[in-house]
């Protein structure tokens, strides 16, 4: 029986592996990144004046219980260091969100279009 599950363990280990490719079958990396160090590096800064000061200066967010509605019935801002779970919605809501703010989800934030255009928001979104 153990023979078995080793050999289990071994199969589905060698199936993993040969999921892991190193490239493309044009000899490209599997994974491309859609962003420029140079929006990252924008980003960075627009974050910094416009969303730290409710998500947090690294986007960590201000509190563990952003999940929870606070006093007033709404959301607090979440973490966006990826432990919360803005980075799986599409890029389109990300955008609509920034621009339009997200008290339609629950939340205060507000709106952003003003001070922020479309190619400010990529930003934004690459940091």
């Amino acid at each position: 029986m153990i023979f078995v599950k080793s050999l289990l363990f071994l199969g589905l280990g060698l199936t993993m592996l040969g999921c892991d490719q190193t490239s493309r079958d044009n000899g490209e990396p599997p994974f491309e990144r859609w962003y420029t160090q140079e929006q990252v590096s924008k980003g960075a800064a627009l974050f910094t004046v416009h969303c730290s000061v409710c998500h947090g200066e690294k986007a960590q967010g201000l509190t563990q219980e952003w999940m929870r509605r606070d006093a007033t019935g709404n959301f607090p801002a979440p973490p966006l260091n990826g432990m919360a779970h803005a980075w799986h919605h599409p890029f389109a809501v990300l955008d609509q969100v920034i621009a339009d703010g997200g008290i339609p989800l629950g939340g205060t934030m507000p709106g952003f279009s003003a001070q922020l255009n479309e190619n400010d928001r990529v930003r934004v979104i690459a940091y």
